[in-house]
């Protein structure tokens, strides 16, 4: 027994040494592409996008549960434009996209490793607003608004990842998702339609109308499965050079 556990020291010793130079090398990526994602203007973004919020919040008087869902989900699906307006066309625009294409990982990782850090962000500052907002209404399901405002906010992101893609430009892409975001909300926040697209609305409504979790699950299937599509037609478009680069 004893010397079949010293045989199985080594070869523990050679996965731990492998799994350890495998964290580096992601935390290296990771530090590595969020140096690339806040770039100044996208830093400038963000403090006005946070400064709107607070504007805004601050001159509505938001007060109920219901008004910190609408806040921060408006405050996440503008972070997740901005964080990923950039991340495809980076390379073209600094004449490093020849480099991508030669590179031995897939468009699938090389993509993620540069939207992972994005979605990260977006989280952690999520976060820290919707702790403002718990703070400022005095209590708020915190959890559940932010699952919602996120994947809400991940979607408008990968819609503005792949149409910058379309369109070479990521600052027209993100003008374009915007506009597109603000036009929906304001077109299903009305009385009686919100139900169809934001569900979660009537759980933290004054008087709810609760919505069965069938509906809840079908709201968040379609909007990641939309997202999963948009993703699919990103990594094709890219895969034609000729368009890409035309």
């Amino acid at each position: 027994m004893r010397e079949r556990l010293c045989g199985l020291w080594p070869e523990a010793r050679r996965r731990a040494g492998a799994l350890a130079r495998a964290l580096r090398c992601a935390g290296w990526l990771f530090v590595y592409h969020t140096r690339l994602l806040f770039t100044r203007q996208t830093v400038f973004l963000l403090v006005g996008v946070s400064i709107l919020l607070a504007v805004v919040t601050v001159r509505a008087a938001v007060s109920s549960a219901a008004g910190c869902l609408r806040a921060l989900q408006a405050f996440e699906t503008g972070v997740f434009i901005l964080l990923s307006m950039g991340l495809a066309t980076r390379d073209r625009e600094k004449g490093t996209f020849e480099m991508t294409l030669v590179s031995a990982r897939s468009l699938h990782q090389l993509i993620l490793l540069k939207f992972l850090p994005a979605a990260f962000w977006s989280l952690a500052l999520g976060l820290a607003a919707g702790i403002a907002l718990d703070w400022l209404v005095g209590g708020f399901p915190l959890a559940r608004a932010l699952f919602f405002a996120y994947t809400t906010g991940l979607l408008a992101g990968v819609a503005t990842l792949c149409l910058s893609v379309f369109l070479r430009n990521g600052y027209a892409a993100a003008g374009a998702i915007l506009a597109a975001a603000f036009a929906i909300y304001a077109h299903y926040s009305g009385q009686g339609r919100q139900a169809i697209l934001d569900p979660f609305l009537q759980l933290f409504a004054e008087t709810p109308q609760r919505p069965t979790i069938g509906l809840l699950l079908w709201n968040r299937f379609y909007t990641l499965s939309l997202a999963a599509v948009l993703y699919d037609q990103t990594i094709r478009r890219m895969r034609r050079t000729e368009l890409w680069l035309k």
